[in-house]
């Protein structure tokens, strides 16, 4: 017998933790997709290859206020593709604290490849959506620009 999913049954007062299954569940499908295609890759890696060939160069900070992901996120991800040898980090010459990174030779090699894979991916992940019918990018844009003007913390008052 099929259990009832609890977090689906708590409503909206659960989307935080149901954007954290959905993270995960992606997470692992594209460890997943990776290792069937025999490529050395992480999942969050096409965001740094992406940035970096279209601006070559680029501090962490950057990157991570690009992502609006968390600096030491952004450093620990880097740090790995360092050690595949995708990228190269080097001082910034003006500012000696900023961390610069760029694609490896290497890394410029195989990101061409990778591009085939991650085109594959879109048009998985753009199926699915159609399927859902409804403008669902739109909706989720239209969802965190609301979070993130208003939040939840600056409501909270309206209901008391």
């Amino acid at each position: 017998m099929d259990q009832e999913d609890f977090l689906r049954k708590l409503g909206p007062f659960s989307l935080h933790a149901r954007f954290r299954r959905l993270s995960d569940l992606m997470n692992k499908q594209g460890h997943q997709f990776y290792k069937n295609i025999n490529m050395d890759l992480e999942p969050s890696w096409y965001l740094i290859f992406m940035i970096l060939e279209e601006q070559e160069t680029c501090a962490i900070t950057e990157i991570a206020d690009q992502l609006g992901f968390k600096h030491p996120t952004i450093n620990s991800m880097v740090d790995k593709m360092i050690k595949k040898g995708y990228l190269e980090a080097f001082k910034d010459k003006t500012d000696g604290r900023k961390r610069l990174v760029s694609l490896s030779e290497y890394g410029k090699c195989k990101s061409k490849e990778f591009q085939v894979a991650w085109k594959k991916a879109e048009l998985i992940l753009e199926d699915i959506i159609h399927k859902i019918g409804a403008d669902f990018i739109e909706k989720l844009n239209q969802f965190e620009d609301e979070i993130r003007q208003g939040g939840i913390d600056s409501r909270f008052k309206d209901y008391q």
